[in-house]
C-alpha cells in the first residue's frame, strides 16, 4: 500500500508539471500586451481584495516588489505575481476567495508541504498567475515554502521578520514590507542589479534548506475544493 502511495504521489506531480508546463506556454502565448493584461488584472485583484475580508492582510512579494524597489513598476516580461498572507490569516483568505473567483481569478492549485499544509495558493485569470504565499513567524523570522516538482524538491526559505507598510503601484495602494530593502537583500542578495538567467532553484539567496517532496499538488476547477 506504501508503494503504491508513493507512486500516486508521483504520477500526480509528473502530471501537474506537465499541466503547469502548459500553463507556462500559454501565458508565453497570451496576448501582446500581457504586460498590460497583468497590470489591468492586478489593478482588479487590488480593488476586489479592498472589499473583502482580507483587505489590509495581504502585501505585494517576490517580483512584484522587486520591481516596484527597482524601478517604480513591474518587472518587464513578468507573467506572474506574487503576494504573500500570513498563515494565520487564512481564515480571511478563504473568505476572499469566492469574489476574487467572480471576478475572474480561478483559484486552479495549492501546494502543500512535507507536513500537510498549505503553503501556496495559484489563481489564473487570462493566462497570467497570481500566486498567494503563505508565510509563517517562526525560526526568527519569516519563512516560506518553494517547490520544484520536477525533482520532486521543496525548499524552506526565511526572511527577516517584517511589519506592513503602503506603497503605491498602478495607481493603487498596496501593503509592502516596511524594510523592503532589507527583505529584498535577504531574497536576492544584489536586488539593485538585474541579474540575468535569474533561477528561484539556485539563486534565491534566502533558501535555509532543501529536501525531498513528499507534499504534493491539489489541482481543483473550484477554489471551495481545495480550501
Amino acid at each position: 500500500m506504501l508503494e503504491l502511495q508513493q507512486v500516486m504521489r508521483r504520477a500526480r506531480a509528473r502530471i501537474g508539471y506537465f499541466v503547469e508546463r502548459v500553463h507556462h506556454h500559454l501565458r508565453r502565448n497570451a496576448p501582446k500586451d500581457r504586460q498590460g493584461l497583468l497590470e489591468r488584472n492586478l489593478v482588479c485583484l487590488n480593488d476586489v481584495l479592498a472589499a473583502s475580508p482580507l483587505a489590509g492582510r495581504y502585501w505585494v512579494w517576490g517580483g512584484v516588489l522587486l520591481g516596484w524597489a527597482r524601478q517604480g513598476s513591474l518587472l518587464e516580461g513578468d507573467t506572474d505575481a506574487d503576494l504573500a498572507v500570513f498563515e494565520r490569516d487564512l481564515p480571511l483568505f478563504r473568505a476572499s476567495v469566492e469574489l476574487l473567483e467572480r471576478a475572474g481569478f480561478c483559484l486552479s492549485r495549492a501546494f502543500v508541504n512535507n507536513q500537510g499544509r498549505i503553503t501556496e495558493y495559484v489563481f489564473v485569470k487570462d493566462y497570467l498567475k497570481f500566486e498567494f504565499f503563505v508565510v509563517d513567524e517562526s525560526d526568527g523570522g519569516i519563512g516560506y515554502w518553494l517547490y520544484y516538482p520536477p525533482d520532486r524538491l521543496e525548499m524552506r526559505g526565511l526572511v527577516p521578520t517584517l511589519t506592513l507598510a503602503p506603497m503605491r503601484l498602478l495607481d493603487r495602494t498596496w501593503l509592502k514590507p516596511d524594510d523592503h530593502e532589507a527583505h529584498l537583500a535577504a531574497m536576492y542578495g544584489d536586488w539593485r542589479t538585474p541579474q540575468a538567467g535569474y533561477w528561484y532553484v539556485r539563486d534565491e539567496k534566502s533558501v535555509v534548506s532543501r529536501h525531498p517532496w513528499t507534499g504534493g499538488l491539489l489541482w481543483a476547477p473550484h477554489g471551495a475544493e481545495i480550501h
